[in-house]
């Protein structure tokens, strides 16, 4: 489906991208009869792609200027610079060439119009690889030679000669954004933020230099570091480019300045060559943002297994052999690998170890167990209501404490003054004692007694008869 968006009498061609679309073409420059303004491009808003990335791309588009000298200027913008909720690793990026158009005139006759093809993504894994494959896969069809003449100036061409058949146009329009369908299909994001610049202050600008007929693969390559960095990072940067157009203020912009143009060039806060930018993607970001990798300081999680695992104290000075020297010096060595008789004799020190921690684990539990049993305090009985008779026995031996019948009667008491078996041991040459219960107003408490199911107990003294 296509549409027309009408600019000051101009109506701007529109396409809707197919749900899967990955990549987005917006196509700006010359328009025949007006002026330089976007001349084929998707509906916005349209998946992923909101209008806060297309005011962003807008600029870019705009303003991207071939330096002198050089058939085309190249650029990866940052569209998610202003984003509310902005994630690391999951914003939106365009890949953006600016041409002159070589033999062209615009509508006021000026010589060599401008053109730009942009191609917007959002979301998707922009790790160094994926950068770097996509910018080769379109500088190589944009620019890829057709009877001498390049493939994005063809279609200008064909472009201003169609300008009086909107039909044709449209159709050329769509034919060509077709041959972009080869870009590589990039994966959903699965990055994050790892470098940061919390605590220090990134440079407003950092410039790199390189030599006058450097190849287009080697500032890509280049181009496709630096932007790996800056999307896992927490910098707000506006874009990389090789152009000759103005900063845009309110974030970092890198770029990428030829020799003969370095002199005149305000450099910035970092300007290195182009063999100084460091391959190690840790040191890049040190090195031009004065940012850290966030996993820098991580502790890795060691579980209980791998702790019992680790090797006793007494064993390090065997193990010292084992070890790299460059094991050695890192915050965690990684412990080589030991011979099995060593290892069993690992697991029987650390068996016997376990072992015995167990067994006093065990009879300390006892011990608390029987201390308790003791300290527990007996089960106390109701006190009576009356107070309990006292049974006096006389005997030899030296008076002894036992338990007396339950509380009778008193004319039961009567009949029990008379001599009652005995109910303990005899010691050696004593005389059977004799029992003596004194009723101690049991009669008073005769029907209360009766009730209770649990007579109470009573203490005698039993003492040898002289």
């Amino acid at each position: 489906m296509e549409t027309q968006v009408a600019s000051a009498g101009y109506s701007v061609p529109t396409y809707c991208p197919l749900p899967d679309a990955l990549w987005h073409h917006f196509l700006h420059g010359n328009v025949p009869g007006h002026q330089i303004d976007f001349m084929y491009r998707p509906e916005v808003p349209s998946g992923q792609l909101s209008q806060q990335h297309f005011s962003h791309l807008a600029r870019f588009v705009k303003y991207i200027e071939p330096r002198r000298g050089s058939p085309y200027a190249f650029a990866i913008g940052n569209l998610s610079r202003d984003d509310t909720q902005y994630e690391p690793g999951h914003g939106g990026v365009a890949l953006i060439f600016g041409l002159r158009i070589r033999g062209a005139k615009d509508h006021a006759g000026r010589q060599d119009p401008p053109f730009c093809h942009a191609a917007a993504i959002v979301d998707r894994h922009l790790d160094e690889q994926h950068i770097l494959a996509a910018t080769t896969a379109f500088h190589a069809r944009l620019l890829s030679q057709r009877n001498g003449v390049t493939e994005g100036s063809a279609f200008y061409h064909d472009y201003l000669r169609l300008g009086q058949h909107p039909l044709l146009l449209q159709s050329r329009l769509r034919r060509y954004v077709g041959e972009f369908d080869s870009l590589p299909d990039l994966p959903q994001s699965q990055l994050g933020l790892r470098w940061t610049v919390e605590g220090t202050t990134p440079p407003k600008r950092v410039t790199i230099v390189h030599p006058d007929r450097v190849p287009f693969e080697v500032v890509a390559a280049c181009a496709a570091r630096v932007a790996a960095v800056l999307v896992e990072s927490d910098i707000r940067w506006t874009c990389i480019t090789s152009g000759r157009e103005s900063d845009i203020a309110g974030g970092t912009t890198v770029r990428f300045v030829p020799e003969s143009d370095a002199a005149g060039e305000n450099g910035g806060e970092v300007v290195l060559r182009l063999d100084e930018v460091p391959e190690d993607l840790a040191e890049l970001a040190v090195k031009l943002f004065s940012a850290r990798d966030t996993r820098q300081n991580a502790v890795a999680h060691v579980g209980w297994r791998q702790a019992i695992a680790l090797p006793t104290i007494d064993m390090k000075e065997h193990l010292n052999d084992d070890i790299p020297n460059s094991a050695k010096s890192d915050n965690i060595a990684e412990m080589a690998p030991v011979s099995r008789r060593r290892a069993k004799s690992t697991r029987g020190r650390l068996g016997l170890l376990i072992g015995g921690v167990a067994a006093f684990a065990v009879a300390g539990l006892l011990v608390a167990i029987g201390l308790g049993m003791q300290e527990t305090p007996q089960k106390q009985e109701p006190a009576p209501t009356a107070a309990p008779p006292e049974l006096e026995v006389q005997a030899q031996s030296a008076p002894i404490i036992i338990d007396a019948p339950a509380l009778m009667p008193s004319a039961t008491a009567k009949a029990a003054a008379v001599k009652a078996p005995a109910a303990v041991k005899e010691p050696a040459k004593a005389e059977t004692p004799r029992v003596t219960t004194v009723a101690n107003k049991a009669a008073k408490k005769k029907s209360a007694l009766e009730k209770r199911e649990d007579a109470p107990k009573l203490f005698t003294k039993v003492q040898a008869k002289e």
